[in-house]
């Protein structure tokens, strides 16, 4: 029996030891990755491409066998721009084989498995796909002499399908590392006619983000840092949403200068607090358990609360003041959830990896970057929404314009995207939770929303309460004058 559980044991560690040597080592900067399983179950379709497949996760699959061919194709005019052969391919591939590990490194997974030759033709293919679809959306309004290229362009540049191509740009497990699209950027655009920082712009702010202003304001120092980029998402998160100084106020009279930058949805033009100014200081322990809960909209209003629309064009610039709260406008559409959801992920995932890196010492640059911003208004957004009647207020009030029609349907988006975000201690909005719980445990608030709630919801109640106050006046007058008259 001995031996037999020292021959079982001697099994066991061999077969320990062996899986050991196996394991590929993990990347240690990887930043492009799988949605962990407890948030892809809460909406798959989220996280999920519609159309296109852009790296290693999804490239399998069946259902985007049109768009490899569109690939092809665009290869082959990526070709074309320079007046190329088809064999001249050759150098482009080469090129890319000098980034294959940096390139690789991006991957948290699955890399690894691809050999090398078919690693280098979906970096090649993606690669050009994707430049060759920013050039050609930026000539969409050009005229072309050649019909098929018309008929191509026409199919591939209609408005759905533009919106479904941003969107899936803009997925987690969709991305392709930055460095490639640069190299292959500096290889054709030798002109330096339009940056490559420029024409992503310009797609995703027609396409994702329909707001033409925003296409105009990326300036010079702005491409300074373009080199760390890690992708499109980390673009469209890091260098165009956490940018742009302003001042704002938070929650009380003093403005503080801090870094806020511009996001759109739908419609709308907003931004969110980087924090590379002053940073807010963390709540005291006695309000720390203020932080864990703000009533909804409807019982807020029901509070004393006065909802307006934010003047600023500031997303994330929510202000409390005096009783009165304004939030900037949001437009809700079918991509707006996909997008959040996957700003999220990737801002808990990787900003989580560069706190764990820069260890006890956070540059400026580092405490940008690492800032749940996102996730913090996402949070604060679900505390106001319980339910379609809050969605319902907060659309009276023009703060979110719902482009879905079922105010249910908006109030379960925020609900679930907010079920797996947690409300941090050193939350953007902290000043906000506390002086919106301040001003709803004062009893005059109270009193006063009572009052107006009961006799003024309406002009015909304010009348019928204005007509019984002037009896109530009469009567008074009229009793105090018979008595005087009496006594004399």
């Amino acid at each position: 029996m001995a031996n037999g559980t020292s021959d079982g044991l001697s099994i066991c560690i061999d077969d320990i030891v062996k899986r050991l040597k196996g394991l590929t080592p993990t990347s240690t900067d990887g930043n492009i990755f799988k949605v962990p399983e407890h948030l892809r179950s809460v909406n798959p379709n989220a996280y999920d491409p519609f159309i296109i497949a852009i790296g290693p996760y999804h490239r399998d699959k069946k259902d985007f066998s049109m768009m490899e061919d569109h690939k092809m194709r665009f290869l082959k005019h990526f070709l074309e721009r320079r007046s190329e052969r088809e064999e001249d391919v050759k150098k482009y591939v080469e090129a890319l084989r000098a980034l294959e590990r940096e390139a690789r490194n991006h991957y948290a997974d699955r890399a690894a498995d691809i050999i090398s030759d078919e690693f280098l033709k979906m970096m090649l293919l993606d690669g050009c796909f994707i430049l060759m679809l920013l050039h050609r959306f930026k000539e969409k309004l050009m005229p072309r002499t050649d019909s098929n290229d018309n008929q191509e362009r026409g199919n591939l540049f209609s408005g759905l399908i533009i919106k479904r191509l941003g969107r899936d740009l803009l997925l987690v497990e969709n991305q392709l590392p930055f460095c490639v699209l640069q190299k292959l950027f500096s290889m054709i655009d030798r002109e330096g006619n339009s940056s490559l920082e420029d024409m992503i712009l310009h797609f995703f702010s027609y396409s994702v983000f329909p707001d033409p202003r925003l296409s105009k304001i990326y300036s010079e120092s702005d491409r300074k840092g373009s080199s760390e980029t890690k992708h499109l998402l980390s673009f469209i998160r890091d260098k165009w949403l956490l940018r742009c100084p302003q001042k704002v106020s938070g929650g009380n009279d003093s403005a503080k200068e801090i870094c806020w930058g511009s996001i759109s949805c739908g419609n709308y033009s907003g931004s969110i607090n980087c924090g590379t100014g002053p940073i807010k200081p963390q709540p005291s322990q006695n309000n720390r358990k203020d932080l864990k809960f703000m009533r909804c909209a409807t019982e807020l209003k029901e509070a004393g609360v006065k909802f307006r629309k934010g003047k600023e064009d500031s997303l994330f610039a929510i202000k409390f003041k005096n009783g009165v709260m304004e939030i900037p406008r949001l437009e809700i559409r079918g991509e707006t959830e996909s997008i959040f959801r996957n700003l999220i992920v990737y801002e808990n995932y990787f900003t989580n990896e560069i706190n764990t890196k820069s260890g006890h010492v956070i540059s400026d640059e580092i405490n940008t970057k690492s800032r749940h911003v996102i996730s913090d208004y996402m949070k604060f957004m679900d505390c106001l929404i319980n339910s379609q009647n809050d969605v319902e207020l907060l659309c009276q009030c023009n703060i979110l314009h719902n482009c879905l029609g079922d105010d249910k349907t908006v109030a379960n988006m925020f609900n679930s995207i907010g079920d797996f975000v947690t409300l941090s201690p050193d939350n953007y909005y902290f000043d906000i939770f506390i002086k919106v719980n301040e001003h709803c445990g004062q009893k005059r608030h109270k009193w006063i929303a009572h009052l107006r709630h009961k006799y003024f919801y309406s002009p015909w109640a304010f009348i019928s309460f204005f007509v019984a106050v002037l009896l109530l006046l009469f009567t008074l007058t009229q009793t105090v004058y018979s008595a005087l008259a009496y006594y004399k």
